[in-house]
């Protein structure tokens, strides 16, 4: 989540443009989701590694990778995207191993949640 955050951070113009490929958000959001959500991933991340309401950032990684993933397929679906940008736009992945890698992470994530919950009880 750091790095994506970074990464996102660092070149949000690329990001916007990303957003905006597939008119699947409208316009008028596309600027401000080019700064939430790196600095959401920013905040998750750090809540992760500094052991700051953990199960919270656990729920809140699943919830992004469950939007992440149905925008990769809704993407792909509409106009063929066969590429991820989802670490910046230099470090591009293909979008099969967008989508497994988005399945493990949402797998930990879920898995952790629901660890934590078990432990709190």
């Amino acid at each position: 989540m750091l790095w994506a955050g970074v990464a996102k951070l660092l070149d949000p113009v690329s990001l916007a443009e990303t957003l905006n490929q597939i008119s699947l958000l409208p316009s008028g959001l596309i600027p401000y989701l080019s700064l939430s959500l790196p600095i959401l991933e920013l905040i998750l991340g750090l809540g992760l590694c500094l052991n700051i309401q953990r199960r919270g950032a656990w729920l809140g990684v699943a919830i992004l990778m469950i939007f992440f993933t149905c925008y990769l397929i809704w993407s792909y679906a509409l106009d063929g995207q066969r590429v991820c940008a989802c670490f910046g736009s230099g470090f591009q992945t293909r979008i099969e191993v967008a989508l497994v890698r988005n399945g493990l992470i949402l797998a930990l994530s879920s898995w952790a949640y629901c660890k934590l919950k078990d432990k709190a009880q």
